[in-house]
């Protein structure tokens, strides 16, 4: 939540959304989202960090290990590592269509 309240001016450029439907859309996240304790990430932090091309990326990383799925991301410098499957937004589209 702290990256999505991070980009909020970015996400209100790029939608054309009033700022208060980004607030009502991040509410509805908060509920919808389930947060993983950090202590069930504990075990997937070291090799998170070693195949995270970014250290600002460790916990998704670790998230990504911890529950056998990919990421979601346009930085394609994550993509520099074989490890966890990473998806850009057209990919996905690419998929859905």
């Amino acid at each position: 939540m702290d990256e999505i309240a991070k980009y909020q001016r970015y996400l209100l450029d790029k939608t054309r959304r009033t700022h208060g439907e980004y607030l009502q859309f991040f509410r509805l996240l908060e509920r919808r989202l389930i947060f993983l304790p950090r202590e069930t990430l504990l075990g997937f932090l070291e090799q998170a960090r070693l195949i995270s091309p970014d250290p600002d990326d460790i916990p998704y990383f670790a998230c990504a290990l911890r529950l056998g799925c990919g990421i979601w991301s346009n930085d394609a410098m994550l993509k520099n590592q074989s490890e966890v499957l990473i998806l850009s937004t057209r990919e996905i589209l690419e998929m859905l269509d």
